[in-house]
């Protein structure tokens, strides 16, 4: 149906991503259950406010990649390309405000700190959705300002708002501190920061049902406990594969990634893997699952080990799908 079709737009992006937030991991699980539970809270503490400042703007979380946060915040009908611009680094800025304010992590015998870092592009996307609908759908933003927002956030320091040069041009000139290259760092605070109260309904709002992983969704709908936090043995598989034309648009090979994603997903459910997030930016198409979490499989190591030669295998079949390779690896995980 139409849910399956890619949709374009125009929009403003920002990519949040925790910085050196392994170690802060490895820190605080290594002070046991006490640990855990203050890595817990600091990581809500810090993904609830920055997802309610998202929403305030008009934004959509299309994405949690592991300690970093994608959002979209699409173009209103009649709004300048300059409004766009100011309203995402707006709300970049007050995301780097809010990170302030939960950066201090106090552990019974140390003060941590959860640094954030951001980078901001905006122009046209495609919106799409993968996956097989009898199991679980997957939306996905492909395009150009995807990777730009990956390349602003790499050149950003803790704490710091990095804009490409397509959200730059937009900005008052007050509100660059300075410029490298091709990206803009902002000053901390905006010239004109009143907060918004924009609504935005997402746009896969109604299949929301379906965008979950069947264990989670049985986890979220029918039992009492909460999702809980904790320290597992894991095994970890990573799948990177290369399309036939690349380089070139992505949107230009949906076909082909689909077919891989869909193969992903059903080979994952048959050995009782997790298909935690998938990557198509800076690191290449990069799938990732995960056996052991966040359900229990016995002998997870054969079972992972199994699903990867499934997935080599697979993919000698599938047209314009080439170079696939595979990592796996094992040990604990938060």
């Amino acid at each position: 149906g139409r849910e399956r079709e890619a949709q374009g737009m125009r929009a403003g992006l920002i990519l949040a991503d925790l910085q050196h937030s392994t170690r802060l991991v490895a820190d605080l699980t290594h002070q046991g259950p006490q640990g855990l539970d203050t890595l817990q809270r600091a990581l809500r503490a810090w993904s609830e406010g920055s997802v309610r400042v998202i929403h305030a703007a008009g934004g959509v979380v299309y994405q949690f990649a592991g300690d970093a946060i994608l959002a979209c915040f699409p173009q209103g009908v009649g709004e300048p390309d300059a409004a766009l611009a100011q309203r995402v680094a707006e709300t970049a800025l007050r995301l780097a405000s809010f990170a302030e304010t939960t950066r201090a992590v106090q552990t019974p015998t140390e003060a941590l700190e959860l640094r954030c870092k951001f980078g901001v592009s905006m122009g046209e996307v495609h919106r799409l959705i993968l996956g097989v609908a009898e199991l679980w759908l997957h939306p996905l933003l492909v395009g150009d300002p995807v990777a730009a927002a990956v390349r602003a956030e790499k050149r950003a320091s803790g704490g710091e708002v990095v804009v490409d040069i397509g959200v730059a041009r937009h900005l008052p000139p007050a509100w660059i501190q300075r410029t490298l290259d091709d990206v803009s760092i902002l000053v901390a605070t905006p010239a004109a920061a009143a907060p918004s109260h924009r609504r935005n309904t997402p746009p896969h709002a109604g299949l929301a049902p379906r965008l979950l992983h069947p264990f989670l969704a049985r986890r979220l709908t029918h039992e009492r406990d909460e999702l809980i936090a904790e320290l597992r043995g894991v095994t970890c598989v990573f799948l990177k594969f290369e399309l036939e034309g690349a380089p070139g648009p992505l949107i230009e090979r949906l076909p082909e990634l689909r077919a891989f994603y869909e193969l992903a997903q059903r080979e994952s459910l048959r050995f009782g893997g997790f298909l935690a997030q998938t990557d198509f930016t800076d690191k290449g198409n990069v799938v990732f699952v995960v056996f052991g979490a966040p359900s229990a499989v016995e002998h997870q190591e054969l079972m992972a080990t199994r699903f990867a030669w499934a997935i080599l295998q697979g993919a000698e079949s599938l047209a314009g799908v080439r170079d696939v390779r595979v990592g796996v690896a094992t040990g604990p995980a938060y």
